[in-house]
C-alpha cells in the first residue's frame, strides 16, 4: 500500500490554522492518530488530504463505529464459550440447623427430649459424561433429656441423659442410563457457544464487506465527480475564451450581437454545470467523511486513484469456489445448520428413557465428643449403603415429538436456502464476468467517441474563425464534447464498480488493497 509522508512543518501549519485553545490540541492529536503519515495539501484555500482507495478503506476499517460495535459482539460470544466450558464446576453447599424433637411413650409413661445442632457440608462435581459425584459430611451435636409422662399428658421429672456427637460421611454417585448420558451430549452447550462465536465472526465479516462496498463505491463516485469538475472547468475556460473572441469580432463589425448572446448563454450553462458538480463533490465527500468518522476534523478529501482497465483472466470454477467460501450469508446459513444439528441432539435426548441410577455409601460414627464420633467412621458395623433406580415415564407427551419434527423441518429449510444462495452466487459471478468484458468495451468505445468529439469541436472552432460556422454550431459542438467526456468518465467509473463487485464477492478486496483479512 502506498504511503505518503507528512512532515512536522505541515502538521504545525495545520495546527495554527485550526481553532485555538484546547480544541486545537485535541484536533491535532486526533489528526495525527487518524491520518498518520498521509499527505496533507492546501488547494483552493482549503486543507485536503490526498487519499488512495487503499488508504481510505484501511481508515474505514479502523474508524467505523458500526464495525467496533460488531467486534464487541465477538467478545460477548467468547464470554459465552468461557461460561459453557466452566458449566461443570464443583460446588460446596454448607448448612447449619438447630431444633428440638419430643418423643412420648404413653404406654410406658415416659418420653425424651432431644436438642440438636447439625452442620452439613456437601461438595458435588458434575462430569462431562453426565455422571454427578458428591460427598457429604454431617456433624450433629445432641443433648438428650428424659421425663415422666402422666396419663393426662403432663411432663415432669426431667433428667439429662447426657450429650453425644454423631458424624457421618456419605459418598454418592448419580448415573443417567439413557437420557442425559454421554460426553457428546453434555458438551452441546459448548458446541452451541462455539457456533455463536462463529456466527458473530460472520456478522463482523458481513459488516466489513458492506462497509468496504459503501466506502469504495462512494470513493469512485467522488473520483467521477472530481473528473467531471475538470471537464466542466475546461468547458468554462473554452466558453470564456470564445466569448472574449466574439466580443472582439462584434467590435470589429464581423459578428452579430445574437452570436455574442449565444456565447454568453453557453458560458452561463457551463458555469452552472461546474457549480452543480462542485455541490455534488461536497455532498459525496461528506458521505466519505461520515463513513470514516471524520466529522470533527475540518479537512477535505482528495481522491488520487485513477480508473484503469485491467487485463483479467477468468477461471469460473475458481471464482465460484472463492465466492462460496467468502459469502457471509452462505456462511451464516451453514452456521444455522450446525446449530440445528446440536439442537436436534438436545430434543432427541429429551425423547430418551429417563432412567437414573443413584449409589451411596455412608460411614457413621458416634461418641461423647467430635473426635470420638469421627474415630468411629472406620467401624464397619456402622457403615451403610443405598441403591436407587429411578425412571420417569412421560404420559401423553406431544411436545417432544413436535419439537423433534420442527428441528428436522428447520434443517430441510436451511438446506434449501443454502442451495438457493449458491445458485444466486453462481449467477452473480457469471454476471460480473460478463459485465467486466462489456464494461471494458464500453470504456474503449467512449474513448473513441471523446477523441472524435475533440476533433469535431476543434474543426468547428476553426470553421467559426473562418466565418464558415456560427456560434450556435460551436456551442452545440461544445456540449457534445462535454457530454462525450462525461460519458467516458461514467463508463470508467462503472467499470471500476463492476470490478469492485468481483473483489467483494470473492473476498479478494482484502489482498487487492492491502487490508487486514480475517478469513472465515
Amino acid at each position: 500500500m502506498r504511503k505518503m509522508a507528512v512532515t512536522a512543518i505541515a502538521l504545525t501549519i495545520l495546527t495554527i490554522l485550526m481553532a485555538p485553545g484546547y480544541a486545537v490540541q485535541a484536533q491535532e492529536e486526533d489528526l495525527q492518530a487518524v491520518l498518520g503519515d498521509l499527505d496533507i495539501l492546501t488547494e483552493g484555500g482549503r486543507r485536503v488530504v490526498a487519499l488512495s482507495l487503499s488508504e481510505v478503506l484501511n481508515l474505514a476499517l479502523r474508524r467505523s463505529i458500526l464495525l467496533k460495535s460488531t467486534l464487541i459482539g465477538e467478545d460477548i460470544a467468547r464470554s459465552g464459550i468461557t461460561a459453557a466450558l466452566g458449566r461443570n464446576h464443583p460446588t460446596l453447599t454448607n448448612s447449619i440447623d438447630t431444633g428440638r424433637d419430643i418423643t412420648a411413650f404413653f404406654s410406658f409413661g415416659a418420653g425424651s427430649r432431644v436438642d440438636s445442632t447439625s452442620y452439613n457440608a456437601t461438595i458435588s462435581q458434575p462430569m462431562d459424561n453426565g455422571i454427578e459425584l458428591s460427598a457429604t459430611f454431617k456433624e450433629t451435636s445432641s443433648q438428650v433429656d428424659s421425663f415422666s409422662l402422666s396419663k393426662s399428658g403432663e411432663a415432669s421429672n426431667f433428667s439429662s441423659r447426657g450429650d453425644f456427637e454423631t458424624s457421618s460421611l456419605t459418598g454418592a454417585v448419580s448415573v443417567p442410563i439413557f437420557q442425559d448420558w454421554g460426553r457428546s451430549l453434555n458438551e452441546v452447550p459448548v458446541r452451541l457457544a462455539e457456533v455463536g462465536l462463529n456466527s458473530s465472526r460472520i456478522d463482523t465479516r458481513k459488516t466489513k464487506l458492506e462497509l468496504l462496498r459503501l466506502v469504495a463505491t462512494t470513493y469512485w463516485d467522488l473520483v467521477g465527480v472530481l473528473q467531471n469538475i475538470q471537464v466542466t472547468g475546461d468547458a468554462v475556460k473554452l466558453s470564456e475564451q470564445l466569448l472574449r473572441d466574439n466580443r472582439e469580432r462584434l467590435k470589429a463589425g464581423v459578428l452579430s450581437p445574437a452570436d455574442v448572446k449565444i456565447s454568453e448563454a453557453q458560458l452561463a450553462t457551463d458555469r452552472l454545470a461546474l457549480l452543480t458538480a462542485r455541490v455534488d463533490f461536497q455532498r459525496i465527500e461528506d458521505q466519505v467523511r461520515a463513513a470514516l468518522d471524520l466529522g470533527q476534523i475540518d479537512l477535505g478529501l482528495k481522491p488520487v486513484e485513477e480508473p484503469t482497465l485491467r487485463e483479467l483472466v477468468f477461471d469460473l470454477e475458481q471464482l465460484l469456489e472463492k465466492a462460496f467460501a467468502n459469502e457471509p450469508v452462505l456462511r451464516s446459513l451453514e452456521a444455522d445448520l450446525e446449530r440445528n444439528r446440536y439442537e436436534l441432539v438436545e430434543q432427541l435426548n429429551k425423547g430418551e428413557t429417563d432412567l437414573d441410577l443413584d449409589l451411596k455409601y455412608t460411614l457413621n460414627g458416634f461418641g461423647k465428643d467430635t473426635s470420638g464420633a469421627t474415630a468411629g467412621l472406620s467401624n464397619t458395623d456402622l457403615q451403610g449403603y443405598g441403591v436407587t433406580l429411578t425412571w420417569t415415564v412421560p404420559l401423553f407427551d406431544n411436545v417432544t415429538p413436535a419439537n423433534i419434527r420442527a428441528k428436522r423441518l428447520e434443517r430441510a429449510q436451511v438446506e434449501l436456502r443454502i442451495a438457493n444462495v449458491k445458485s444466486e452466487l453462481t449467477v452473480r459471478v457469471q454476471a460480473v464476468q460478463r459485465l467486466l468484458s462489456l464494461g471494458e468495451e464500453e470504456v474503449k468505445t467512449a474513448r473513441i467517441a471523446v477523441s472524435l468529439q475533440n476533433e469535431l469541436l476543434q474543426n468547428e472552432i476553426e470553421r467559426f474563425k473562418l466565418g464558415e460556422s456560427t456560434s450556435f454550431q460551436v456551442a452545440e459542438a461544445q456540449q457534445d464534447n462535454a457530454l462525450a467526456r462525461q460519458r467516458e468518465i461514467l463508463a470508467r467509473i462503472r467499470y471500476e464498480k463492476i470490478f469492485l463487485d468481483l473483489l467483494l464477492v470473492t473476498g479478494d478486496i482484502f489482498a487487492q488493497y492491502g487490508l487486514p483479512d480475517d478469513s472465515l
